[in-house]
């Protein structure tokens, strides 16, 4: 399949669109095939993840990739599959899978990848960031100052009379010389660990520091301390010791990744899965509202024949889904990728069957995640 396939443009070639879903929790996969114009003339499963399918004796064959494996002795029932959803002649099947087991979280650019870490670089250019003798600490968790009010009988401002140190202030997290501390999105480090002149900040209020070389953005200055910078990891790259056929090798992540480890920690922690998110530098103008359906499913599609890890989101720009009864909890992010993460968003809407496309007032799309 080329890059520039469309929806449109895969039907004509392929004559079926189709999208599978697994539950991991539950072990179940819905199958969904479109458009279908009456019972397809093969339909046949080759192996406890393959399908084959041919809707008309005109089409073009398509083998459809499951995203888990199904119990050994699971019927398909033609008849069940073509039920069509009213005028839509789509057809969906249920299935019944095998367990699968997985790690809840994997944070993208953690400490521990960073152990064999020869340079962070602008994303961008390719520009060295930081110096190459940089330790790497994982921050507790992006709420952990929160959870101090669980931790300890009184918050670290308030002395008590035990004494200053014996009391966690929020200072008390801050990088140092040649030590870094990552985070789930950023990763903070004083400026003195940067290579000369690899960065600047902008005259802007919200003092964000970008590439010298490419003046793209990299990160943002610290509010309390401007001795120290955040990277955003979205807009790095990371060069590693480990070669890969005796090249070094390049990790990086796009930004949705590192928004979807964000929402996974605010589910964890506060217990919700609706979001507004905004812009940083404009908080008042809520850009997009987000409802985690799904947390972790793994999918596959005619555009993505191989399963992906994803959450399952329903997310719109208009103001009155937001119920004010319904808490949610506000993401601020910078204005360029709350747009990027936009176009990741329609363009997977646009890429599942037309029947799954929309819920209500909600358009419907996919979140990937590692």
């Amino acid at each position: 399949m080329g890059d520039q396939d469309t929806p449109d443009s895969w039907q004509e070639k392929h004559g079926v669109a189709y999208y599978a879903e697994l539950l991991p929790r539950i072990a179940q996969i819905s199958l969904t095939i479109s458009p279908l114009e009456a019972i397809p003339i093969h339909f046949t499963r080759i192996s406890s993840s393959k399908i084959y399918i041919k809707t008309t004796s005109d089409s073009v064959a398509t083998i459809i990739t499951l995203p888990g494996s199904t119990t050994k002795y699971v019927p398909i029932s033609l008849q069940q599959l073509c039920q069509h959803n009213g005028d839509t002649k789509t057809g969906s099947v249920g299935l019944k899978a095998e367990r699968d087991e997985r790690e809840a979280h994997i944070v993208p650019l953690s400490a521990g990848q960073l152990t064999d870490c020869k340079a962070v670089q602008c994303r961008k250019c390719g520009a060295d960031l930081l110096k190459d003798d940089i330790k790497f600490l994982d921050l507790p968790s992006e709420n952990w100052y929160e959870l101090l009010d669980y931790w300890h009988c009184h918050k670290p401002d308030h002395d008590h009379g035990h004494g200053a140190q014996n009391s966690l202030s929020k200072s008390a997290l801050k990088p140092r010389k040649s030590l870094a501390l990552v985070g789930l999105a950023y990763m903070m480090a004083v400026n003195d660990d940067f290579v000369s002149e690899s960065i600047q900040v902008s005259d802007g209020q919200y003092k964000e520091v970008v590439c010298s070389a490419c003046c793209s953005d990299v990160g943002v200055l610290d509010k309390v301390d401007p001795s120290i910078t955040k990277l955003y990891k979205w807009n790095i790259m990371v060069e590693s010791r480990r070669s890969i056929n005796d090249r070094i090798s390049s990790i990086q992540y796009p930004p949705e990744v590192y928004l979807a480890e964000m929402l996974l920690e605010v589910i964890d922690f506060h217990s919700t899965h609706r979001f507004s998110i905004a812009a940083h530098d404009d908080k008042q103008k809520i850009l997009v509202y987000l409802w985690v359906f799904s947390s972790d499913i793994t999918y596959t599609s005619n555009f993505h024949p191989e399963p992906i890890r994803a959450m399952k989101v329903f997310y719109t720009k208009q103001a009155e889904v937001s119920n004010p009864e319904i808490a949610t909890e506000n993401i601020d992010l910078p204005l360029s990728i709350i747009n990027e993460f936009l176009g990741v968003l329609d363009t997977r809407n646009k890429e599942l069957p037309a029947s799954l496309r929309a819920f209500g007032k909600w358009n419907v799309s996919l979140l990937h995640r590692l």
